[in-house]
């Protein structure tokens, strides 16, 4: 068993001492990804751009890069954690769809006034991360009921292949012709601004759910991982890790290259500043 500190549960859980444990490692991560983001935000409330111009600046911006895959890679593995206490997966699910929609319902509101300081809803929504999160929550309640080797390869193809349409960005862009893709396809694939109405606020989609949902979905497949020896744990994530570098960067690091973009949902390289061809590199997008 994990070395863990150990919290009481209500008395429906399905097995108190093993479902309360917590798994340190995990907690360590989340807490060294909340300082990154805390970090990048006191950036973005102080006006800096995000790229430079300075190499400090840069790196600041850069490493923040790790922080919303880390989130969203470990709140699916908090869900499978948190899923053991319950016998069926309906408990689970349930949870996961309100918490989702309560994170969803923040991100338009609350979340919203907090990043611009107004209460000017009716001119623009913004459906960032926490968005995001909320609905990756609810497509994982669906997912639940599936095997978990069913969950961590939709998750990993997801991942692998989200850049895969920029091969076919003259096609795609004739086929959408001048009005672009709908507004669901805004929403789960290319991002922009969405209209809610004839006359609403346009929502402003600057997180879309490919590949997070699929992120997620590996994070809750993961999980299992999480319920190894030590030891063994350790070595599989040294294989795993080892897999995902020369696989998945790789072959999104292709994608760009070949295309010259970094494909939906993802942040721009911060081009202000001129970087020798190295530090470019760098700049490869994840998501």
């Amino acid at each position: 068993m994990p070395e863990s500190a150990v919290f009481e549960f209500p008395a429906n859980a399905l097995d108190a001492s093993k479902s309360s444990a917590r798994v340190t490692s995990l907690d360590i991560v989340r807490g060294i990804a909340m300082i990154l983001m805390a970090i990048d935000h006191v950036r973005v409330y102080a006006g800096v751009p995000a790229g430079g111009p300075t190499f400090g600046v840069f790196f600041t911006r850069w490493i923040t890069n790790f922080v919303a895959p880390a989130f969203v890679f470990l709140a699916g593995t908090s869900a499978y954690l948190y899923g053991r206490r319950y016998t069926d997966g309906w408990s689970l699910s349930k949870f996961l769809a309100s918490r989702g929609v309560w994170l969803i319902f923040l991100e338009l509101t609350f979340l919203r006034v907090a990043w611009t300081f107004n209460f000017d809803f009716q001119h623009y929504l913004l459906a960032g991360v926490i968005w995001m999160l909320g609905w990756s929550m609810i497509a994982l309640a669906g997912a639940v009921y599936l095997p978990r080797r069913v969950v961590a390869t939709i998750g990993i193809v997801l991942i692998a292949l989200h850049n895969v349409t920029n091969l076919f960005r003259p096609q795609l862009a004739q086929a959408f012709g001048d009005d672009g893709p709908n507004w669901l396809l805004r929403i789960v694939y290319f991002g922009g601004a969405v209209e809610i109405g004839k006359s609403g606020p346009p929502l402003l989609i600057l997180y879309v759910l490919v590949p997070w949902v699929g992120l997620m979905f590996a994070g809750y497949a993961f999980g299992q991982i999480t319920e190894k020896p030590a030891e063994v744990r350790r070595r599989m994530l040294a294989k795993t890790e080892t897999a995902r570098v020369m696989t998945c960067d790789q072959w999104n690091w292709y994608f760009s290259q070949a295309t010259g973009v970094n494909g939906p949902g993802a942040r721009d390289c911060y081009g202000r500043v001129e970087f020798e061809e190295w530090f470019q590199w760098l700049c490869r997008q994840r998501f």
